[in-house]
């Protein structure tokens, strides 16, 4: 995956950490409701299925925090190649595009860019993140070859 392709995901990885952290407040709200049969009623134990139904929301709830932290890494690393970009302008772009998914007009606004300025420079910071992914990912080659 080149630099561009690792960025654009950014953006649908915090689609995706809000969706599963609704779902795991969705899963802890649950409210498991319990009642005693009648005598003769011939109902079910209540007590196997109330177990049932936790251990399905904790099976729920630890896949989506290892999906979670998966994508929480993948914010990490992107941070980190951002950060070693030596252009302040070139980080304050990509981490207000990329990491707080700021539209562009807001982006160029906040700067006080006209936005195809905005959008050269956003050029430039791609760029110069390619060059620092490229190198991230040759360091960790030789990191994994000793």
């Amino acid at each position: 995956m080149d630099g561009k392709a690792f960025l654009g995901q950014l953006r649908r990885i915090d689609a995706t950490i809000n969706d599963y952290n609704d779902e795991l407040e969705a899963l802890k709200s649950v409210k498991i409701v319990t009642y005693a049969p009648r005598q003769g009623d011939g109902g079910c134990d209540s007590s196997d299925t109330v177990g049932r139904l936790l251990a399905k929301i904790d099976a729920l709830s630890e896949k989506y925090n290892r999906k979670l932290d998966h994508l929480i890494d993948l914010r990490d690393e992107a941070r980190e190649v951002i950060d070693a970009i030596p252009v302040e302008i070139y980080r304050v772009i990509l981490v207000k595009r990329y990491l707080r998914a700021m539209p562009w007009a807001k982006i160029a606004d906040e700067l006080h860019f006209s936005i195809q300025h905005t959008f050269r420079l956003h050029g430039k910071a791609l760029a110069a993140f390619e060059r620092e992914y490229r190198k991230k990912g040759e360091n960790m080659r030789e990191d994994e070859s000793k």
